[in-house]
């Protein structure tokens, strides 16, 4: 991506040189960088893209317990994890078109959740914001966003787009097919044309291809045994003790089995591409991940991983909020976060009908943005557990972003432009939202 450094300076000063890739792909690197980000700004660093009003964030906070109180009769009991499941339209299509056939067919647990997990992954790399003009159609159903995406990417994966053998082995992901699609089979189905186009599809079909090719290099097997995405479900079992993996284990999956994904353009350090890290002005340019997007598959992944195959992810906590455009939008849109005057100047028109602005991922505006979003999502949860008298056990993150900041952030851009674009745009090649 263009403005990004090929080989930038290092990050953690405290970090040795050998370590520094592994710190910055490392979950507890998010909130830590994104921390230095937050304390930055809040001691109103002159270099910082934005006014800080934290006294705001209490109204943010009723705003997701009224949201969360609207929509479910009991929090602890009704409210799901954030994750891609949610966004299958209509409720209930997975359970009746995917999980009740395959039991139907004698399919044992772990079968289904590698074909859930297969589904999962290829969704989640096609969700990249789709833009405002996009919709998907299935019958009388029309979607956009990522409700529309993941409904398209379902109904491609049922007809066997993804598969080598569908006909004679549905309901699953290989590697070979991946490697083989085309941008014509892509844009048939995303049902883009000229007057339904979708943001990135050149972008959003080189993630697939290298997903095919990443499934079959050297030492993949190891993490995915048959040349599928649901191929981790048998690895993740096999390090299980007593039932129970770690984070650590499925985030390892993401990081190193799914790393080759992501385009060799980012950020490099050492000569490695890091994925979702960028250089902060703010901090003398060291670096800030956030991988935002394998923190989203691997949220995606923990409900089939727990829900169907049985296993039991202990240390979900040390996973972060998202840092995208809805989370990131709820704050700016609330008032919490003000884009001082001198950036605004900066950013690009959105389009007609909207008063967002654009900057690429790489822009400093942007870095700021969403390193304030993964530390304020975590305030604004202790603050929504207090209203609601629950403990962190009862309503964790992912529950608050699902019950939820990702919702109240869309509701208020729906309210205040009319294309319900964020206040802020990430100028999207199709593999970052």
């Amino acid at each position: 991506m263009a403005g990004v450094p090929a080989d930038a300076a290092p990050a953690p000063t405290h970090a040795k040189p050998a370590d520094q890739v592994t710190y910055l792909q490392s979950l507890g690197a998010v909130r830590e960088q994104c921390a230095r980000v937050y304390d930055a700004t809040a001691a109103c660093d002159p270099r910082a893209c934005f006014h800080l009003h934290e006294d705001r964030l209490e109204g943010v906070a009723d705003l997701v317990v009224q949201l969360a109180q609207r929509d479910y009769a009991d929090p602890v009991r009704d409210i799901p994890p954030h994750s891609r499941w949610r966004h299958f339209l209509p409720r209930g299509c997975i359970e009746a078109a995917l999980v009740a056939p395959m039991e139907a067919a004698g399919c044992a647990p772990a079968e289904i959740a590698a074909a859930l997990v297969d589904l999962f992954v290829v969704s989640v790399l096609l969700d990249a914001g789709a833009g405002a003009a996009w919709t998907y159609r299935r019958g009388a159903l029309v979607a956009g966003r990522s409700e529309g995406l993941a409904m398209a990417s379902m109904d491609m994966f049922l007809r066997g787009v993804f598969a080598d053998a569908p006909e004679a082995q549905p309901w699953r992901v290989d590697a070979r097919a991946l490697q083989a699609l085309s941008l014509e089979a892509l844009r048939d189905g995303l049902q883009a044309d000229a007057t339904n186009p979708v943001v990135g599809l050149q972008g959003r079909l080189e993630l697939l291809q290298a997903l095919g090719r990443v499934l079959v290099r050297p030492g993949s097997q190891r993490f995915f045994p048959g040349a599928r995405p649901g191929g981790l479900v048998a690895h993740l079992a096999a390090q299980a003790t007593g039932g129970s993996v770690s984070i650590e284990r499925v985030w390892e999956v993401v990081v190193e089995g799914f790393g080759g994904v992501w385009p060799a353009s980012r950020t490099r350090l050492h000569g490695q591409s890091l994925g979702d890290v960028w250089p902060c002005r703010l901090l003398d340019g060291a670096l800030v991940p956030f991988h935002k997007l394998s923190q989203w598959l691997a949220y995606s992944l923990l409900e089939p991983l727990e829900a169907i195959a049985g296993l039991h992810i202990t240390g979900k906590d040390r996973m972060t909020g998202l840092a995208e455009y809805r989370n990131g939008g709820l704050f700016v849109d609330a008032g919490v976060l003000q884009l001082k005057d001198e950036f605004r100047q900066d950013g690009q028109p959105s389009g007609t009908g909207s008063s967002s602005i654009s900057f690429p991922a790489h822009h400093e505006v942007i870095v700021q943005w969403r390193a304030l979003t993964v530390v304020l999502l975590d305030r604004v949860a202790g603050l929504v557990q207090q209203r609601l008298g629950l403990s962190p056990q009862q309503l964790p993150l992912p529950k608050v972003l699902e019950a939820g900041t990702w919702k109240a952030g869309r509701e208020l851009a729906k309210a205040m432009r009319p294309d319900a674009a964020p206040p802020i745009n990430i100028l999207s090649d199709g593999t970052l939202f």
